[in-house]
């Protein structure tokens, strides 16, 4: 969103802070006279890295857990909710004013966990348990690689999961 290389805008993964230096694609638009919006899914681009910026409103609440940790990433459809409730009551849509929209999903990154209609659908039959998880991804990865004998059948419940979450 700055038009530079990571090396020249100073955050080459994540967890790196963007300089307020940097001129943001939502600034300049601002400036161009767009009304600018973003949401996000994910912490890698949220307020505390910088990424905030030129957005006259973004959003980016993940939620909590029962015990009050925050989430560190929310659903599609929950990006989707949020979006479509501000759009509802942005008002340059009665002026013909133009939007920057930035709309970011998390959705197929891991953990894979899909509904269960949707895992069915794609071959999936099991209870999911630790498959799908984070650590299984990983841990599955590092079995792949080493090519052992369970590594074919790891892999294909993962593509299962998978094709369920890009449908989800």
């Amino acid at each position: 969103m700055t038009g530079n290389h990571p090396h020249r805008h100073g955050a080459p993964r994540n967890g790196f802070v963007l300089s307020e230096n940097n001129e943001m694609l939502a600034e300049v638009l601002a400036g161009a006279g767009f009304d600018t919006a973003g949401f996000v899914a994910a912490d890698p681009l949220t307020v505390k890295v910088g990424f905030d910026q030129g957005f006259e409103f973004y959003d980016e609440d993940f939620g909590e857990d029962d015990d009050g940790k925050r989430h560190n990433w929310r659903r599609g459809q929950v990006v989707n909710d949020s979006l479509f409730d501000w759009l509802s009551t942005w008002e340059g849509a009665n002026d013909d004013k133009r939007l920057f929209l930035f709309v970011h999903y998390f959705d197929v990154h891991a953990p894979f966990r899909p509904p269960r209609e949707l895992r069915e659908k794609y071959g999936f039959d099991q209870e999911l348990g630790e498959i799908g998880t984070l650590s299984y991804v990983r841990e599955t990865r590092r079995i792949c690689t080493q090519q052992r004998p369970e590594a074919a059948e790891r892999d294909r419940l993962l593509r299962m999961l998978y094709k369920g979450e890009v449908t989800y």
